[in-house]
């Protein structure tokens, strides 16, 4: 199809419903979902075509020729969704916060197909009582094999009027550097870790492997740490530093290619409330 419809035409949800046991409600979901993956992933090659003109406009063609391999691997009809979760709206997911026994919740899929009704108790986190404190909890989820991802309405804090202009660097060793010299003497966790000696640790594990996905998991967790510690109770502006395609055609070391300044830049956003950030 050159124009993909957000809905699927019935024509094509009769063929699927003929090859699976999913109700036509679940496969109208899905085809929805893969719908906006298909979409998607057109924008993005059309972005990378626009960037290979670029390129090669500006005699990079290095650069270019590189984008271009990647662009040739891109199977645009059928991208690759290993990583993708499913999406449930409210049809199919009835929750249950009230249930007073062992567990905080209890989360029940329907509309399935097949008579299938599935149940999960659930266990909230401290990062899902903080949101919920000052958010609302929607009803539709995202689930894999082993764990639900809820969605929230977040209600936007009124902007500050007096305060400081605060400018940020992040860093590679540590997490950021502050405008107002009040470096963070707080470095090393609990088990005596820097950032910099988890990207190392990273940089010696396998990719891919269960203790290259725990090192990843303690590097955010790390970030998410050291952010919280910072005070920015006389902030009213915030202005980070704005670092894009640093690493772009070029050949870095283990070390450096662990170094993800796009998760602490994007960590800010959950760590601040009242600010405006300005790169």
């Amino acid at each position: 199809m050159e124009k993909v419809p957000s809905l699927l035409p019935k024509k094509m949800t009769v063929v699927i419903k003929s090859q699976t046991w999913l109700s036509a409600r679940a496969i109208q979901c899905a085809c929805k979902q893969a719908s906006g993956i298909v979409r998607g992933t057109r924008i993005k090659q059309k972005k990378r075509l626009w960037q290979i003109k670029q390129f090669n406009k500006n005699k990079m063609f290095k650069k270019a020729r590189k984008l271009q391999r990647y662009y040739d691997k891109v199977k645009v009809s059928k991208p690759n969704i290993g990583n993708i979760c499913p999406e449930l709206d409210e049809r199919f997911v009835k929750m249950d916060f009230n249930n007073k026994n062992s567990f905080d919740a209890w989360i029940t899929l329907t509309c399935l197909g097949n008579k299938m009704k599935l149940v999960f108790p659930i266990k909230k986190t401290k990062h899902f009582n903080k949101i919920i404190e000052n958010g609302t909890i929607k009803k539709g989820i995202r689930i894999s094999s082993d764990k639900i991802t809820f969605n929230f309405l977040m209600n936007k804090p009124p902007l500050k009027t007096e305060g400081s202009i605060l400018g940020v660097d992040i860093g590679i060793k540590d997490v950021c550097a502050l405008s107002n010299n009040k470096y963070t003497n707080f470095k090393k966790d609990i088990h005596n870790h820097t950032l910099e000696t988890i990207q190392k640790k990273l940089s010696r594990k396998k990719k891919g492997s269960k203790l290259f996905k725990k090192a990843q998991k303690h590097r955010t967790n790390y970030i998410k740490w050291y952010l919280n510690q910072i005070d920015f109770s006389n902030v009213k502006v915030l202005k980070i530093e704005n670092i894009k395609n640093l690493r772009m055609g070029k050949d870095s070391s283990r070390y450096m290619s662990h170094w993800t300044y796009p998760i602490i830049k994007n960590n800010w956003k959950t760590s601040l409330c009242g600010l405006v950030s300005r790169p």
